[in-house]
């Protein structure tokens, strides 16, 4: 059977490309890594982002918003499109929740099974330090589920961005604000795109920490599942305050990606010094 070129290229890539990419990463991102392989299993050739997409939708988007400074009927379209996005927000949040349960029940179940097979003194053995090998743990949980962080991402750069438009144009009406709405806009949508693989690596980092601290992948998942529960409960009942301009702006943009920077922080070093006291 006769192959064709973009078969060729795709038999290529999957062949050769992995190693090429993984040189380019820390050795705890690498699939090639054998803590982050043994944990991938057949998922080991999952593709890396594609992040030309979502960058030619973001310029697409910051060109509307710049437009939108010279002509106000831009945002017809833009109100058109938000009545759309509205009416796939509770599928976008349906969606998100499935992606992050199923990655905090691979964390999860990552560590807890070491101590369960009694495999933690063979992991320790392994020529890398406690901080690759914990770090190892969380970007496989993450690596593994890449294909939907993408799709989530995609969701977000493409249907998010007109509901976050209007909430804006609400909020700071430009004939009062002149261009204040479109910068909060266009800020606002690069924290939403950054906080997506953030939060990701948050949650599977407090999955980690809690199956190494219980040593029970269920108690771990359920415990995982119900702090981020009261997590997003908070951060999104905070964007419903009638705030300041300075605060509007921390809250928006500043704090959701702080947030999850931090605890991701203490997560590793927690679970770092659990693996040290063992």
């Amino acid at each position: 059977m006769a192959f064709t070129n973009v078969q060729r290229e795709a038999v290529r890539k999957l062949i050769y490309d992995v190693p090429d990419i993984d040189r380019r990463l820390p050795i705890w991102a690498r699939r090639t890594n054998p803590i982050v392989l043994r944990e991938l299993g057949p998922y080991w050739r999952v593709f890396p982002p594609e992040l030309s997409p979502v960058l030619r939708w973001l310029a697409a988007h910051a060109a509307l918003l710049i437009l939108s400074v010279f002509s106000s009927l831009v945002f017809i379209p833009i109100i058109i499109a938000m009545i759309v996005g509205v009416g796939m927000l509770p599928f976008m949040v349906y969606y998100y929740g499935g992606v992050l349960l199923r990655l905090i029940h691979d964390a999860a179940g990552s560590m807890a099974r070491e101590y369960e097979n009694s495999t933690i003194d063979v992991l320790r053995a392994t020529p890398y330090s406690t901080r690759e090998i914990v770090l190892s743990k969380i970007t496989a949980a993450v690596w593994r589920r890449m294909d939907m962080v993408l799709i989530a991402t995609s969701f977000t750069v493409t249907v998010g961005m007109t509901v976050i438009v209007v909430i804006y144009l609400n909020a700071y009406p430009p004939e009062t604000h002149g261009i204040l709405p479109q910068v909060l806009s266009f800020l606002a949508l690069l924290t939403s795109l950054i906080r997506v693989p953030l939060e990701m690596f948050m949650a599977a980092a407090l999955a980690v920490l809690l199956g190494a601290a219980s040593r029970s992948k269920q108690i771990a998942f359920l415990s995982t599942a119900g702090l981020l529960f009261f997590y997003f409960l908070l951060t999104n009942m905070l964007s419903l305050l009638s705030v300041g301009l300075a605060v509007r702006v921390f809250i928006d943009v500043i704090l959701p990606l702080a947030a999850p920077a931090l605890i991701a922080y203490f997560c590793v070093r927690r679970t770092i010094h659990l693996l040290y006291a063992r």
